[in-house]
């Protein structure tokens, strides 16, 4: 599992230098999707995986409103 963190971090690193912002995003979008995917499947659906859900979807909200912001200028 490290490893393949290792990679997808460092293909974001090269795609963020490249300047593919909207590629970069959706990766981050699908590593967090397969976490939590993950953390449903050890923990299963107790109280503490749904504040963590609901904490994601904060951050993903917030990435896309940069993205859009970085986008327009």
């Amino acid at each position: 599992m490290i490893y393949v963190k290792l990679v997808v971090n460092t293909s974001n690193i090269y795609l963020i230098l490249k300047k593919h912002y909207l590629i970069s995003t959706l990766i981050i979008y699908t590593v967090i999707l397969a976490m939590m995917i993950a953390g449903v499947v050890s923990m299963g659906t107790r109280p503490a995986f749904q504040i963590y859900a609901l904490g994601m979807l904060v951050c993903i909200s917030y990435n896309s409103y940069m993205h859009k912001r970085v986008l327009k200028k």
